[in-house]
């Protein structure tokens, strides 16, 4: 996630905590059960709760950011991991990363087309869609990097 958008998440998450607060500190809202589904519901929404200290008694409630964990998470952005049996020298780390971040252009591509299989049916006997549907994305994706990167569809497979 993006430092921006992570600002932005963990600010709209504040903005809805500070108003279960101050319901709270009012006494509109009250129980710690209570309170917590309503907490619930905010830090669910964003998908941020690992990033605040909550607090809920009977009758308070409080949070905190945790920075640490904040700029544990920032530090990691624009980092990428990728695992493959393709040696070093035949791809080096940097075409390795860009290879990676073009198959979101290869999945964009339209799967319509003569897959390879013949007599492979894209549905199966109930139905649904089945194994063969999922296989053929598949396969078309690594026919797709083995063509970005010069590879034979053996190599990719390996």
């Amino acid at each position: 996630m993006r430092g921006h958008t992570r600002d932005d998440l963990l600010l709209a998450t504040e903005t809805n905590l500070e108003k279960i607060k101050l319901r709270v500190d009012v006494g509109n809202l009250v129980g710690k059960d209570k309170i917590g589904v309503a907490v619930g519901k905010v830090v669910n929404q964003y998908k941020v709760a690992k990033h605040f200290d909550l607090v809920i008694t009977d009758n308070s409630f409080t949070f905190t950011r945790m920075a640490d964990n904040i700029a544990a998470e920032a530090a990691l952005d624009g980092l990428y991991i990728i695992r493959t049996s393709v040696t070093a020298q035949r791809m080096d780390a940097a075409t390795c990363v860009r290879t990676y971040k073009s198959l979101a252009q290869v999945e964009r591509v339209s799967f319509d087309q003569d897959d390879g299989f013949e007599g492979a049916t894209n549905s199966s006997p109930s139905g649904g869609s089945g194994a063969c549907a999922y296989l053929s994305v598949h396969v078309g994706l690594l026919r797709g990097v083995a063509h970005a990167t010069g590879l034979g569809v053996v190599d990719v497979c390996r």
